[in-house]
Formats: C-alpha cells, structure tokens, sequence
C-alpha cells in the first residue's frame, strides 16, 4: 500500500479527472451537433429536390400551355455540388436552352429571304419561367421550414 494523498495531491487528481470529463463531453456535443447538421442538411435538400421537380412540372406546363411541346418537354433539373460540396439544383431547358430568353422576352421580327430583313417589329414573349421562379422564391422557405418542423 502507499501512502495516503494530500490534499493538494487529491486537489491534482479532482482536477485531471474534471479536466477528462469535459474533454468527453466535448466530444460528445461535437458529435450530436455533426448528426444533427448533416440530418438537416438531408432534409433541406430533400425540401429543394420536391420544390426542383414541382417547378419543373410547372415549367412544363407553362409552355405546352403556349403549343411549345417540344421545347415543354426539355425541361428538367439537376443537382450539382461545387468545390466545397455545397450542392445546388439547376433548371435548365436541356433540348432548347437558346430559346428561353427570347420566349420570355419577345425578339425582333425578321423576314427571311436571301438576304434577312428586320421589319422593326417585335414578337412579343410570354412570362413562363419568371411565375415559377416567384414560386420557388415563395414555397422554398415553406417547404423548408415544414420538412424542418417535422424532423
């Protein structure tokens, strides 16, 4: 047997001990922490994904509505993750993404012959993207605090 501890020496030995304790319970608040960060995360992006695919049935919708099948049928979305792993859904028109800008806002008329001619008129566009992006813009934060809510 040993000799028994001072104060000072059960002082040190209360104090290591502490000092193990927190470091643990550190470790453990920093691993509940990293579950729940990356369970929101799955669950955000959940919310953009069904938010993504709404907007591309609306989007399609929007311009078969105009007799644009073909160019209704290109619609789609795709998620993509940048350097930092921050992944963020694209809609986009696969088959005529050329055409989006002038569909939404008009271009000028031109005759076509062997030599084009403008006739100083213009097609007028029709909005069809810009309804379902104040959609997103709206529903998004919804959507996102629903899914949070129910986790």
């Amino acid at each position: 047997m040993g000799r028994p501890m001072t104060e000072a020496g059960k002082l040190r030995r209360l104090k290591s001990l502490e000092l193990d304790d927190a470091v643990d319970l550190r470790r453990e608040i920093n691993d509940v922490l990293l579950a729940y960060g990356l369970s929101v995360d799955e669950t955000m992006q959940a919310a953009i994904d069904d938010i993504s695919k709404l907007a591309v049935l609306e989007l399609r919708a929007a311009s078969n509505e105009n007799g644009w099948k073909n160019y209704a049928r290109g619609w789609v979305y795709e998620s993509k993750a940048d350097k930092k792993g921050i992944r963020r859904n694209v809609l986009y028109n696969k088959k005529y993404g050329q055409l989006t800008h002038l569909l939404e806002n008009g271009h000028e008329k031109i005759l076509w012959g062997k030599k084009p001619v403008s006739t100083g008129n213009r097609v007028p566009g029709k909005k069809h993207i810009e309804p379902v992006a104040q959609m997103i813009e709206k529903e998004l934060p919804k959507e996102i605090e629903k899914a949070l809510s129910q986790q």
